[in-house]
């Protein structure tokens, strides 16, 4: 039993609405093989509390949405079986990743205590928050983008914004492509559809 799906037959079902560009299908289809992801996560890497909460989930997400596009019948191999591979692949990709950008990134320091009263303290992270909001708005509008953009175009699925995220990540932990990104102020798309193997509207809808 896969999530919702407890046959093939079904999956393959929305696996072709999917891959023909249905969001519909595909946000389904990642629904009801939450239990399924989470199972390769807990088969492939050690996991301290809830699963779904950790960035092993993330990336198992991510390379779960990459299984349906890659996915060919015509090889024989089962879809279950398929996406279950391609998940302890990025896995591994993942911790290669991570102890190599650990070994790269020097500790931080921690920040300075506030003095004076917790009013202080208040007024100081009020002002620091609002600074951290110029910033970012400053920075966003070198892409073209405003707070509003990212409001409306955030996706609504919980899953599809997992998936997002893990894709943002993904650019900022790679170097050629975050310099990409920061030279053209746009994504590295062409990159992205070679190394995660996405469809490309699957790239452009989140």
């Amino acid at each position: 039993m896969f999530g919702d799906f407890s046959t093939e037959n079904e999956t393959l079902v929305l696996l072709e609405r999917a891959r023909n560009g249905d969001p519909v299908a595909r946000e389904d289809l990642i629904s009801g093989h939450r239990s399924f992801i989470a199972k390769c996560v807990v088969q492939a890497v050690p996991v301290r509390g809830e699963v779904t909460a950790t960035d092993e989930y993330s990336v198992a997400l991510i390379a779960f949405n990459e299984a349906v596009d890659r996915y060919d019948p015509a090889r024989g191999a089962s879809f279950h079986g398929f996406a279950r591979q391609v998940i302890r692949r990025r896995l591994a990709d993942h911790y290669r990743a991570s102890r190599r950008h650990a070994a790269e990134v020097p500790h931080a320091e921690p920040p300075p205590e506030v003095p004076g009263r917790p009013e202080a303290e208040v007024a100081f992270a009020a002002e620091d928050a609002r600074e951290e909001i110029m910033r970012l708005t400053a920075l966003l509008a070198d892409y073209g983008i405003s707070f509003e953009d990212l409001v409306r175009e955030t996706p609504k699925h919980k899953d599809s914004r997992r998936i997002a995220v893990g894709i943002a990540r993904r650019i900022v932990e790679d170097p050629e492509m975050r310099a990409s990104l920061e030279r053209k102020k746009k994504l590295p798309f062409t990159t992205l559809i070679r190394t995660m193997v996405f469809n490309p509207k699957t790239l452009q809808r989140h």
